[in-house]
């Protein structure tokens, strides 16, 4: 039932069956090296299922899955998934982004979670997106909230200065367009509220109401 290796070289092998190996305190462990390698495609350790999926560990310390030639710290070829069994989990000291899906613990609820921080000094970083084109398929998108009802909410107390701002850089700018076309009914194109109650209403039907929600002329 047990296998021992003492004092074996040579240059190939295969071994069948079932393998524990232990350190000298008789804790599980294992450590391959390769220290003399070189050369761009050298592995240190490879795993190759008979699918021919692999695990691949090499000599610039680059894992690859499904990827023979990793060219950065982690290289994943094909999907992938963040699971969780319960309640959130962080890093307690360190820097980086962390990728997390939790059942509990997080005040937005259950979900997948992309969080830049800075936990040795409890403070959030940048994350910065770069694509042609982002899509979100359904859903809805909060900024400063964690429960929005609309298709995208924006809120913070943000005081003495402009929640959000529209700039265009362009030589021949156009400003912000709202396209209600779609709706023949006299229902609103936007509004604008204020803290004294009734700001200004534009209608579907080309009315502007200012202190009225229901204008039935042109202003």
């Amino acid at each position: 039932d047990a296998v021992t290796f003492a004092g074996i070289t040579g240059t190939t092998g295969t071994f069948s069956g079932d393998m524990t190996l232990k350190n000298s305190a008789g804790n599980n462990g294992l450590a391959l090296s390769n220290p003399a390698g070189s050369g761009a495609g050298l592995a240190e350790l490879n795993i190759q299922t008979g699918s021919g999926a692999n695990i691949r560990f090499d000599k610039d310390g680059n894992v690859g899955i499904n990827e023979t030639t990793p060219e950065v710290k982690l290289e994943i070829v094909g999907a992938g998934r963040f699971t969780s069994e319960g309640a959130a989990s962080n890093a307690t000291t360190g820097k980086g982004m962390e990728l997390q899906y939790a059942t509990s613990g997080r005040g937005q609820g259950e979900g997948s979670y992309i969080i830049s921080y800075d936990r040795d000094n409890s403070a959030y970083k940048p994350l910065n997106l770069d694509a042609s084109v982002f899509t979100f398929n359904t859903g809805n998108v909060g900024i400063g909230t964690s429960s929005p009802g609309f298709p995208l909410v924006v809120t913070k107390a943000n005081n003495s200065d402009w929640i959000a701002k529209i700039i265009n850089t362009g030589t021949t700018p156009y400003g912000l367009a709202i396209d209600t076309s779609a709706n023949a009914g006299d229902k609103y194109s936007m509004a604008i509220y204020t803290n004294a109650g009734t700001g200004m209403f534009v209608t579907n039907a080309g009315n502007v109401g200012i202190g009225t929600a229901t204008p039935s002329h042109k202003l």
